[in-house]
């Protein structure tokens, strides 16, 4: 069996990277031959993966060659340079934000050819649907993550000693918190400037998780205590109040308000036995277990990709192509300069509109 995870970067370690990580992980151990294209790659989280996993070009590659392709951004139409015969596979369009332009471009042809949507989060699978997928076609995967993470509740609650923020953003009032906690306790912090990936062990270390997204989902498996908060905001430690609302919302801190750095530390310190308490209460964490959410993709019926389609796919191939071509020419460029970063956000935003009215068309 052959797998193709298609992502436009691979640098940092953030969201659609840890995610193509995870399933590429995944799919090793189901014995998959598994190859990763990214328009940019570099370290650190590159280093995680085999270098011969690693396609510098798709030119050449067939997607008849792969029994499953799973496209994150607009890569897809690039593998349609020409169109080859009749095949079927299992195709996922993957998208892990509700805003993403790169995430909605290609919807037009990947409904076309009847895709399945894997939506990190209720949120995502609303403003898909809103966008005219079909919400059979939609699976929530609810940002799951490998099972590695889950440990069973422990018979009583430690004290709070060991505290550890992760994120590649941390807000003025978080990293004021982190200076007040400090004084009463470690607390160390994950990401930003000190990069690293998480895992279980490291996070077995910490009594108390700060952080927002995939970060939460590996707290939940590991029955830690999670404060869910950074630059959107959060709502802090979990409770029947706010869970179902912070889980809609793929734990982003979206749709909470903003919190001082003394409540924050008020929060964490007094917070943290109803939360170890909550944790230990929710019932269905199957639902974060990234292993039993790919056991029930595999056997969902392929996509048939006859010349037709492949013909239509292929009118996208030259917009994707030059987003790819600025992504590269964006790595190789890493100017300071104001002027630089309106030029680019402004040719970001027409490249993206452009193929967005020009795969809508297509559907008309």
């Amino acid at each position: 069996m052959k797998a193709l995870l298609l992502t436009n970067h691979l640098i940092n370690y953030a969201g659609s990277e840890i995610q193509i990580l995870e399933v590429y992980n995944l799919l090793k151990n189901k014995n998959f031959d598994v190859h990763v294209f990214a328009n940019i790659t570099g370290a650190p989280i590159i280093d995680q993966f085999s270098k011969s996993d690693i396609l510098s070009s798709l030119d050449g590659i067939s997607p008849a060659d792969y029994h499953l392709i799973w496209s994150q951004h607009s890569l897809f139409a690039r593998l349609f340079k020409q169109p080859f015969e009749d095949f079927s596979t299992l195709i996922f369009s993957v998208h892990l934000s509700p805003f993403e332009m790169l995430e909605l471009s290609s919807l037009a042809y990947m409904t076309l050819i009847g895709a399945y949507f894997i939506a990190n989060s209720p949120e995502t699978a609303d403003k898909l649907s809103e966008f005219g997928i079909d919400r059979k076609s939609i699976h929530i995967s609810y940002n799951c993550s490998p099972s590695d993470f889950c440990c069973p509740s422990p018979k009583e609650i430690l004290p709070l000693k060991k505290i550890v923020i992760v994120s590649n953003h941390p807000p003025k009032e978080v990293q004021a918190a982190a200076k007040l906690l400090q004084r009463r306790y470690n607390v160390n912090l994950i990401g930003d400037k000190n990069p690293q990936l998480v895992t279980p062990e490291i996070l077995h270390e910490f009594d108390c998780i700060i952080s927002i997204g995939k970060t939460v989902q590996y707290a939940l498996l590991a029955n830690k205590a999670v404060y869910c908060y950074d630059h959107f905001g959060g709502p802090g430690y979990l409770n029947n109040d706010n869970y179902t609302d912070a889980q809609y919302n793929n734990f982003s801190g979206r749709g909470f308000g903003k919190k001082t750095a003394k409540k924050i530390v008020r929060e964490v310190i007094y917070g943290y036995e109803a939360e170890n308490n909550f944790v230990k209460e929710i019932r269905d964490k199957s639902i974060y277990q990234l292993e039993l959410f790919f056991d029930r993709l595999l056997f969902l019926p392929p996509q048939i990709i006859d010349v037709t389609l492949q013909k239509i796919i292929h009118k996208s191939y030259p917009v994707e192509e030059k987003i790819a071509v600025f992504y590269r020419g964006k790595q190789k460029f890493s100017a300071k300069s104001i002027k630089y970063k309106k030029q680019r956000n402004i040719l970001t935003f027409l490249l993206l509109l452009l193929l967005f009215i020009n795969l809508w068309a297509l559907m008309n």
